[in-house]
């Protein structure tokens, strides 16, 4: 029904673990931008991640962070 996926390997796109201080002092890094252009280029976000201790992968909150 004409719907496209953009498959996306995080760990294609290292990022440092958050920091409000290093966002502020250097901006946003330049990976976080990519991930957030390709998510504006999209209608939606379905996100499909193991389970870890209960909850989401720290790759996965540090990133959702950016």
């Amino acid at each position: 029904n004409g719907i496209e996926t953009t498959y996306l390997d995080l760990s294609q796109y290292p990022l440092p673990i958050y920091d409000g201080d290093l966002e502020t002092e250097s901006g946003i890094p330049e990976n976080a931008q990519v991930i957030r252009d390709i998510f504006d280029q999209h209608h939606g976000v379905f996100i499909a991640s193991p389970e870890y201790n209960g909850g989401v992968s720290p790759l996965l909150k540090n990133t959702i962070d950016w």
